[in-house]
């Protein structure tokens, strides 16, 4: 009997979901953009480091 009075607490109020939903997946974004940007400056300083330590005469 629990369970299904919580079943119809949850299902009486849909938007919930969405109040928690949208917020997050719009933060999101940011932390994505900003973590894709500093792995392209790591990627940068790794290829920057192989090319120092195999001696290449064109480093950036």
């Amino acid at each position: 009997m629990g369970v299904q009075r919580h079943i119809d607490e949850v299902q009486s109020r849909p938007q919930s979901g969405l109040a928690v939903a949208v917020p997050t997946a719009l933060g999101n974004n940011p932390l994505v953009r900003c973590n894709n940007v500093t792995m392209d400056a790591v990627r940068a300083f790794a290829a920057d480091l192989h090319g120092i330590l195999l001696g290449a005469k064109n480093v950036r």
